[in-house]
């Protein structure tokens, strides 16, 4: 393993891992895989999703204030847009 790890530039840690990796499920074992979790112990329960959305369509006030660079001469000027 030693040898390989070396040839194609990987740690032998990587060399074993790929090696299992095949060994347990060949060609397809070698295939990406998500790396996403599988589950989210702490995820906010659809109920509770549903419930804060109702309250922020409720109590929306029609947007943030943005800014807005534009250039006078050598200085930066920030217009502030309300809308």
């Amino acid at each position: 393993m030693s040898e390989l790890s070396e040839e194609f530039g990987i740690t032998r840690k990587t060399g074993h891992k790929w090696l299992l990796r095949y060994a347990g499920g060949g060609m397809k074992g070698l295939e990406e895989r998500s790396r996403a979790p599988k589950k989210v112990s702490n995820r906010t329960s659809e109920e509770v999703e549903r419930l804060i959305v109702s309250e922020k369509r409720e109590h929306m006030t029609g947007g943030q204030r943005r800014s807005r660079p534009s250039h006078r001469g050598q200085e930066l000027i920030v217009d502030i847009l309300t809308y």
